[in-house]
């Protein structure tokens, strides 16, 4: 197949852009990073009102008066926006930390790390499993299946989830779509 491992995966364009330049040996890792980055941040707040449920955590967070009942606080915000699959993560993220007796600021920190990881990890079997699912197929060889997992592992598990983490924080929907302009001229490539 010329059009290489991840021409005929089932993913959303953002995804697919991922994964199109990680086969492409013009693009550099940085630049696939960046375009991983905004698929996740794009995925993630494709729901407009997890950003708001996220700035009501973030502001509840770090009021100083303690509430008797974190967790049931934490209910009633999550209860009071709609259901995501990122939110759900999120949800149960706090509240295991809550349980492990954090304060609520700690607990939505080390709670939207965790969530950020697990997502990470459900869009890398997703796209292991796309792959599989072509080869099984024949649409590739196994071999070059083989490889692209590979690539897909190495790039998703290499990214600073920090950085996700801080545009969540901020809502920054733009922090990674300076990868998104298409470089057209020959002068336009990694730097040698």
């Amino acid at each position: 197949m010329s059009d290489g491992p991840f021409k005929n995966l089932n993913l959303n364009r953002k995804w697919q852009r991922f994964v199109n330049a990680l086969q492409n040996s013009a693009t550099d890792r940085s630049e696939c990073a960046e375009l991983a980055y905004d698929a996740c941040l794009s995925d993630i707040l494709s729901n407009r009102d997890t950003e708001f449920l996220i700035k009501e955590l973030l502001q509840h967070s770090q009021v100083k008066q303690i509430d008797f009942d974190q967790a049931a606080y934490v209910d009633k915000i999550f209860f009071g926006h709609s259901q995501t699959f990122f939110s759900e993560i999120l949800h149960t993220e706090i509240l295991y930390h809550l349980d492990c007796g954090l304060s609520l600021n700690r607990a939505f920190g080390k709670g939207l790390d965790a969530s950020i990881n697990r997502y990470i990890g459900i869009v890398k079997t997703r796209i292991e499993e796309e792959i599989i699912r072509s080869a099984h197929e024949r649409d590739i060889k196994r071999r070059k299946a083989a490889h692209a997992i590979g690539l897909t592992r190495n790039s998703l598990l290499s990214l600073d989830k920090k950085k996700i983490h801080n545009a969540l924080i901020s809502a920054d929907k733009n922090a990674f779509r300076t990868s998104r302009n298409r470089r057209s001229g020959l002068d336009d490539g990694p730097s040698i």
